[in-house]
């Protein structure tokens, strides 16, 4: 709790400065709402503090994919991939189709889950290239190859309400400005853009995504003036006070969450 309360009071002092700095020192402000109303609204809107201070110093990354169930493959034709594009469509099959299955990485310890989302050529060149410079707070990347700790959430419209959902995320996840390859055997090969371990990974359950109210995703295509355009991954960026309230209630939403994890009821 002291722990808790020192990094919360940290924030905040970072935010409205103290008589140690050349900031005005509002610390004050706190003290008033305690005693112009109770408690509990102080620490409401201390907590509000914090995850506004959190969320502007997270790297997010939202990608859309297909809607499927288990995302443990389909080789018994029992989930079939969804609202995934032409090539879904075209052939039954999806790239993401394993992005949650925790699998043994050669050279690393413990479960990972490897994440595909398909990404477009930019003005006819860089084909298939991520444009991690554009993820939040990652502007001086554009040579990296790679970027760490981003909260990857992955979206697919929902086959039966057609919104937008949150169908899992990954915590921590590296995500590869190209492609990579993981071979399992000659003709098994993974690709994949991120990558986390498998702890730090939820698949929501498919009653749980149908919530609309708490995991819809916006889309600009419905009317809202932030979320999704054409492409498959959305950086979360433009200036809007209400993407800001969004991103804090989905951010606290999702470090909450404490429900069941798909990844878990499935695994081997």
């Amino acid at each position: 709790m002291n722990l808790e309360m020192k990094e919360k009071l940290a924030v905040i002092n970072e935010r409205y400065g103290d008589s140690s700095s050349n900031k005005e020192d509002t610390r004050w402000y706190y003290l008033a709402l305690m005693l112009m109303d109770r408690v509990i609204y102080a620490k409401h809107w201390i907590d509000d503090s914090v995850w506004e201070k959190k969320v502007d110093m997270m790297r997010i990354l939202f990608c859309n994919i297909a809607w499927m169930k288990e995302y443990r493959g389909n080789e018994d034709g029992k989930d079939i991939p969804l609202n995934g594009g032409s090539y879904v469509d075209e052939t039954g099959d999806a790239h993401e189709k394993y992005n949650f299955t925790p699998v043994n990485m050669e050279g690393r310890e413990g479960l990972y889950c490897l994440g595909f989302f398909e990404t477009k050529s930019h003005n006819g060149k860089d084909v298939n290239q991520m444009r991690i410079e554009n993820i939040s707070g990652c502007d001086l990347l554009k040579k990296e190859e790679s970027v760490d700790d981003v909260l990857v959430v992955y979206c697919a419209k929902h086959p039966a309400h057609k919104f937008t959902t949150v169908v899992g995320w990954y915590k921590h996840a590296t995500v590869f400005r190209h492609y990579q390859e993981a071979v399992f055997a000659p003709e098994d090969i993974q690709y994949y853009n991120a990558i986390a371990n498998s702890s730090d990974c939820v698949l929501l359950p498919a009653g749980i995504r149908s919530r609309k109210v708490q995991w819809e995703v916006p889309r600009k295509s419905n009317g809202w003036a932030y979320g999704f355009g054409r492409a498959n991954v959305w950086y979360a960026s433009e200036e809007d006070s209400r993407l800001q309230d969004y991103l804090k209630r989905l951010v606290k939403q999702i470090d909450e969450y404490d429900g069941e994890n798909w990844i878990d009821k499935y695994a081997e």
